[in-house]
């Protein structure tokens, strides 16, 4: 490796420096964004540190990462993004990454990993976990550094031609757009008021699955206070005088992502899920965005995959040292007693 790669922490009095980079990066998120990153260090009791790689002056790649600490520094754990954030990937990004030459790109990514291993060699954590953000494929530096890495995935549509977008729909989808709209169903920019909405919903949806959302109210209404309404869109469907639910998304450079959606039962004769979708697709196309994104495709599931969004792949990459395992199990159960 070229003694001209080096790896640094950046100072909070830097974030420009790394806010310039998430701008230029192919990689880069509205989750990536500096006051993004200080909300999720906040609330997850964690402590945020803004890595940068250089070769020589040029800034060619950073990542953030979370250090959190249990039971006296017992357990360290290094995350990328921290949890409970809803915040579905982050991880690593790079100035240039789709322009370059495969070899330049095989050759960075290499030595970017050394030196992040070397660095975190120092913190010497039980496990690191990182969570790679769409549009970065190559995964073979994480798999020789001895991270185990599984894919995921989210769907991504170009929705520049919204005929297309709309041709491309299930027919049943269509139906259901059109009896949404022929029976009254009206979709409205909503502000605080429409975005509790719809994370009071979710979290009665969770609980009716016998679990509990565990990311604070004070992380979602600072999320809210900080990024609405450049980074942040809230809409509400309703039918007559009542509110059915509504939908959160964020817009970053070229997309839109729904990153948040609930409603109630709904009507027997229309879905308000399907027509907040829809408006939120043509939203993104007549405000001059690319991409639509429809988070969490994990499973196969019909009510995502009857878009016909393109599936797109990002991964997770652990790493855990012999033995956390057991520690880990004991800490979650002594945690889920309390």
């Amino acid at each position: 490796m070229g003694d001209r790669f080096a790896i640094q922490e950046l100072s909070e009095s830097d974030h420009k420096i790394w806010d310039d980079l998430v701008q230029n990066s192919d990689q880069g998120t509205v989750f990536h964004e500096f006051d993004w990153l200080k909300l999720m260090e906040k609330y997850t009791d964690s402590k945020l540190i803004l890595l940068t790689a250089t070769y020589g002056d040029e800034i060619f790649a950073g990542i953030p990462l979370f250090l959190q600490e249990s039971y006296a520094c017992l357990i360290k754990r290094i995350l990328s993004p921290p949890y409970p954030t809803m915040v579905h990937y982050l991880g690593p990004i790079f100035n240039g990454y789709n322009h370059w030459k495969e070899n330049i790109r095989q050759y960075r990514l290499s030595c970017f990993q050394k030196k992040l291993d070397e660095y975190l060699q120092r913190i010497n954590p039980h496990s690191i976990l990182i969570v790679t953000p769409p549009n970065m494929l190559d995964m073979r530096s994480l798999s020789q550094a001895g991270y185990l890495v599984m894919p995921k995935y989210t769907y991504v549509a170009d929705v520049s031609d919204l005929k297309h977008v709309w041709k491309g729909f299930k027919k049943k989808l269509r139906s259901s757009i059109m009896k949404a709209e022929k029976n009254g169903l009206r979709i409205e920019e909503a502000n605080l008021s429409g975005y509790n909405l719809v994370t009071h919903l979710l979290s009665d949806r969770i609980k009716e699955k016998g679990q509990r959302l565990e990311v604070s109210s004070e992380y979602l209404f600072e999320v809210y206070r900080t990024f609405h309404p450049k980074n942040l869109r809230v809409v509400i469907c309703g039918y007559e005088q009542e509110d059915l639910g509504g939908l959160v998304s964020t817009q970053h450079k070229d997309k839109v992502t729904i990153w948040l959606c609930a409603t109630e039962k709904s009507p027997k004769f229309a879905s308000p899920t399907d027509l907040l979708y829809w408006e939120t697709i043509k939203w993104t196309n007549e405000n001059g965005y690319r991409y639509c994104e429809i988070l969490f495709a994990e499973s196969q599931v019909e009510y995502k995959s009857k878009y016909n969004f393109g599936l797109v792949s990002y991964f997770s990459a652990r790493k855990m040292r012999r033995g956390y395992s057991l520690i880990a199990n004991t800490y979650n159960i002594i945690r889920n007693r309390h």
